[in-house]
């Protein structure tokens, strides 16, 4: 079980001790037995457990992330090329539609103001100022890109072991 070396008055002991059981031990003082009484009752060491590595969880989770922004959980678990696939295209859609919008609003605006709106053609121009195809497509695309990068956050999402 384990041994030791003492030195008492000059000379040496090998010590080994054998076994252990409640108030006795069977030790071997250099090579011969004995069988020892023990005041009080030795405690053994106990093998240390193996505890297998959890990593931490995410304080919050990353759906809430994706709505603000698609591809934002991707990067808050550590995916940032997934991240740009999505929140890029996202990015563009919005801003070319928003564009596209304030592009035609500002022309409503400035036939609604000067008083102009209803000469000949101008309503037919307006018709023609919100694209609303365009918009829809548009619309469309990035809502695509949003439930896209939702699932696949959702599929992907790493476990925890």
């Amino acid at each position: 079980m384990r041994k030791y070396k003492f030195t008492i008055g000059g000379n040496r002991y090998n010590v080994e001790i054998k076994s252990i059981e409640e108030n006795s031990a069977e030790i071997e003082v250099n090579g011969t037995s004995y069988q020892v009484e023990l005041g009080q009752e030795i405690k053994r060491p106990q093998t240390p457990k193996l505890v297998r590595y959890t990593p931490p969880t995410p304080l919050k989770p990353p759906q809430p992330l994706n709505i603000l922004l698609p591809g934002a959980g991707q990067l808050y678990l550590g995916q940032p090329l997934l991240a740009a696939a999505y929140a890029l295209p996202f990015l563009a859609t919005v801003a070319t539609a928003l564009a596209i919008f304030l592009r035609a609003y500002a022309h409503y605006l400035r036939l609604a103001t000067t008083g102009d709106l209803l000469e000949p053609g101008n309503l037919e121009t307006l018709t023609h100022a919100f694209p609303a195809a365009l918009l829809a497509t548009l619309t469309t695309i990035s809502t695509a890109i949003f439930f896209a990068s939702t699932i696949h956050l959702i599929i992907k999402r790493p476990r925890s072991v």
